[in-house]
């Protein structure tokens, strides 16, 4: 079954089914706050129906299957449920190579929100399979692969919520010795370098000179360090805007209600004496 189909046939079985237009807008804005933004513009299922397609990628329709869950739409899972099936068969014998340049996601997201991978492989070593096994144990379901293309090595970009950006740069910082042992020679987030590795050959490098191996191992750890520093004071930073822009918006709030007040009691005053 092919994403295109897998989306009719869902489509098709939410129409029949005559299902609330207003539950689902409303599930979907809890998920996201960039998502309550979206679906907003969603005036009947079919848009509905295409902006959760535009959220979700061949390889994550997580965002599809929650909604069917949540609008208890038994009869679409079985299409799910073959979708999943084949995927999963379909990346076990898909190779990197014939992945390269091709985009995952229906649109292309902010750089901001977006994670990239290099690594040293080989694409006619790889299939995808092993990409989706990899950023499932480095990152649980928060990724999603855009595309992939060869760089020095292997260049896999992936986009994740951006209201998630915190728990995903600490996840990456968590599990970065995963990514490691797998060959990640560059991860970084937005414009930000997380982490790179050193352009040495460590076989070498172990035999010649353990110091500078250790050196180089220092050396990547204080870049990692040092990016988990610099975006922890950016979350704190937009955290703290965010919140110094409530308190106005409420200072704003409170000063309008109390001209409001005044010109009430002043126009009060004046027919009194009148």
């Amino acid at each position: 079954m092919s994403y295109g189909s897998l989306f009719y046939n869902v489509g098709k079985i939410f129409r029949q089914k005559c299902c609330s237009l207003k539950d689902i807008k409303e599930f979907l804005s809890c998920c996201d706050d960039i998502l309550s933004k979206k679906v907003k513009k969603c005036h009947d299922i079919s848009s509905v129906l295409r902006l959760i397609r535009n959220e979700c990628s061949l390889t994550n329709i997580a965002l599809l299957r929650s909604v069917v869950d949540e609008m208890k739409v038994n009869e679409a899972e079985e299409h799910i449920k073959t979708y999943r099936t084949e995927l999963e068969e379909f990346c076990k014998s898909l190779s990197i190579s014939l992945c390269l340049k091709e985009r995952f996601a229906s649109i292309p997201h902010l750089q901001c929100q977006t994670v990239t991978f290099i690594f040293d492989w080989k694409p006619e070593e790889h299939v995808l399979k092993d990409i989706l096994e990899l950023l499932a144990k480095a990152s649980g379901k928060l990724l999603k692969i855009d595309y992939i293309k060869r760089s020095t090595s292997i260049s896999v970009t992936c986009s994740f919520p951006f209201s998630d950006v915190g728990f995903t740069v600490l996840r990456m910082i968590e599990n970065i010795h995963i990514l490691m042992g797998q060959g990640l020679k560059k991860l970084t987030i937005g414009n930000l370098t997380l982490w790179r590795r050193q352009d040495v050959r460590l076989k070498e490098l172990k035999e010649k000179d353990q110091d500078l191996l250790q050196n180089t191992e220092v050396i990547s750890y204080i870049i990692l360090k040092e990016a988990e520093y610099k975006l922890r004071d950016a979350i704190s930073s937009k955290e703290k805007d965010t919140i110094e822009l409530k308190q106005e918006i409420l200072v704003a709030q409170v000063s309008e209600e109390e001209s409001l007040s005044v010109q009430s009691v002043t126009e009060s005053i004046k027919e009194v004496e009148a």
